[in-house]
């Protein structure tokens, strides 16, 4: 269904001449520099585009955010602190770069989640280079599966792995694990650091604080949630979705 809408999307605003000033259209129009600005993408091209950016920034934040709220619901404590953390703001909204500061709990408390809980648990990467991982050698142009669900339960990197415990995420306990220990939003040429996908981060940031501000969710008594993969599967969203009594906070 997605892919049928992108793909209609790509045909209406080549059909409009490019002239509605939206993503799309910017990437419908975007000119490879590096080729003398010649070349322009395929329908094909954007279409992959398009959709990294919607699931980047779209399911993956709702999937992120849910998992956050269950885990807060099942840690009473914890909750509470992150409600106090939120609550102390002044008014008007947060920024990317004052969050790490300003919500500190608030930020380790969705990092655990996706470690817990990676919204992409299982992505692909093609050898660039020859290479050995663990003693086996691979080939240039070796097709690699990384999933980071095994990953980040790795009991001599996260002991007692399947904890919830956002101290895990203290500057001191990040800066003595590997530089990969938690890739929950994959790594490498389509990974975070593409500036797309980094908006897509904060979107998930500016979520957390923006809906605990406004909410306090949480699981009914006796439910647990369970994680379920979808076709390959390349994401986790819960199954059935999450049970949760709630109310606004005025």
């Amino acid at each position: 269904m997605v892919d049928g809408r992108i793909r209609q999307m790509i045909a209406e605003r080549r059909a409009q001449g490019l002239a509605r000033p939206d993503l799309l259209t910017r990437l419908l129009a975007a000119r490879d520099e590096e080729n003398g600005g010649a070349a322009v993408m395929t329908d094909q091209q954007v279409r992959d585009e398009a959709t990294t950016l919607f699931v980047a920034g779209h399911e993956t934040t709702a999937t992120s955010l849910s998992w956050a709220f269950y885990l807060l619901g099942r840690h009473p404590a914890v909750r509470e602190a992150v409600q106090r953390e939120v609550d102390a703001l002044p008014p008007g909204p947060v920024t990317f770069a004052g969050a790490a500061s300003s919500l500190p709990l608030t930020t380790r408390v969705f990092k655990e989640a996706m470690r817990l809980y990676p919204p992409v648990p299982i992505y692909a990467r093609r050898l660039l280079v020859d290479a050995e991982i663990r003693g086996v050698a691979m080939p240039r142009g070796t097709l690699v599966i990384v999933t980071p669900y095994p990953l980040h339960r790795l009991p001599d990197v996260y002991p007692d792995p399947e904890r919830f415990d956002p101290d895990r995420f203290l500057p001191a306990a990040v800066e003595a694990r590997p530089r990969y220990a938690v890739h929950p939003l994959r790594r490498g040429p389509a990974g975070v650091h593409r500036p797309p996908l980094r908006d897509a981060r904060r979107a998930h940031r500016d979520g957390d604080h923006h809906a605990a501000r406004a909410h306090r969710d949480r699981p009914r008594p006796g439910d647990r949630a369970e994680a379920l993969g979808d076709g390959a599967p390349r994401r986790r969203r819960p199954r059935d979705g999450l049970p949760a009594r709630g109310g606004v906070v005025a």
